[in-house]
């Protein structure tokens, strides 16, 4: 009897570890990495402007009948705003590429490349010339920039207002620029800080303005200008948001009249 127990229990031990293998840990599931290209295109379409939003519209209005290219963020969408003046009107004007770029995680800069060409007429009447077109971003961008094509190989469209080269960083008279113009300080390529102070001379006629810009002709602020009524001097502090990292930019100083505006002098800087 002892030894048939003894057989139960051996034969018991063997089944347990041949038959029933040990119950294995579910695996985990591994984290999924997502590249997110560096440059990408974006899908756009050109819309009317009586269907943007009434932020887009109210921006617009604000840039009719100048050369300007703005943008806005509405609605979760991206939207760019292109107004022609005196220089471009009688241009016809596409929105040639819109890339996406990601210098670095979390910074979304938008690269629009514009693109002009000759109108074999000009236009009629005096309506504001502005192209709104809706652009499928991914969240808010930091930042947008413009690079203009076609307006100097198009040549001057018939019935354009001939319009002179916006001059060098102060020039001296003689070359272009009115006398007693000149913007002192900030120096060329100097990086600024808001508040910044711009000082200088401006013994010119019209509504003056010093403006803040980027390259792409984004207004980073822009104000009035008031010089003193004999010498022209001023020197003036500007208050402004600065941007989440340095980007080029320009000080310029502009007469604006009779619907017009004329750049008189402007200094590269470096806006942080």
């Amino acid at each position: 009897m002892t030894r048939i127990i003894a057989v139960m229990i051996v034969a018991l031990a063997a089944a347990g570890l041949l038959g029933c293998p040990a119950a294995r840990k579910p695996e985990q599931p591994r984290e999924r990495t997502f590249i997110v290209p560096e440059v990408s295109r974006v899908a756009f379409d050109t819309i009317d402007l009586k269907a943007a939003p009434k932020v887009v519209r109210d921006i617009a209005k604000t840039v009719e009948n100048r050369d300007a290219a703005t943008w806005a963020h509405s609605g979760g969408k991206t939207y760019l705003i292109i107004s022609q003046g005196d220089r471009t009107r009688n241009y016809d004007l596409e929105v040639d590429d819109v890339l996406q770029r990601l210098p670095e995680p979390g910074f979304t800069w938008i690269d629009v490349t514009l693109a002009y060409s000759g109108r074999k007429a000009p236009r009629d009447g005096g309506e504001p010339v502005i192209t709104v077109v809706r652009a499928e971003v991914n969240g808010i961008p930091k930042g947008i920039g413009f690079t203009v094509t076609g307006l100097e190989t198009a040549g001057q469209a018939p019935g354009a207002a001939k319009r002179p080269a916006a001059p060098p960083v102060n020039p001296p008279a003689g070359q272009g620029a009115p006398a007693g113009v000149k913007i002192e300080l900030p120096s060329p390529g100097q990086e600024i800080t808001s508040p910044v102070t711009v000082r200088g001379t401006a013994r010119a006629q019209g509504q003056l303005r010093v403006r803040i810009s980027t390259p792409g002709g984004q207004i980073v602020r822009e104000a009035i200008l008031n010089p003193a009524p004999e010498t022209g001097a001023f020197n003036l502090e500007i208050t402004y948001g600065p941007p989440e990292m340095p980007v080029p930019g320009e000080i310029s100083l502009i007469s604006a009249g009779g619907g017009d505006e004329r750049v008189l002098a402007r200094v590269p800087v470096v806006i942080k």
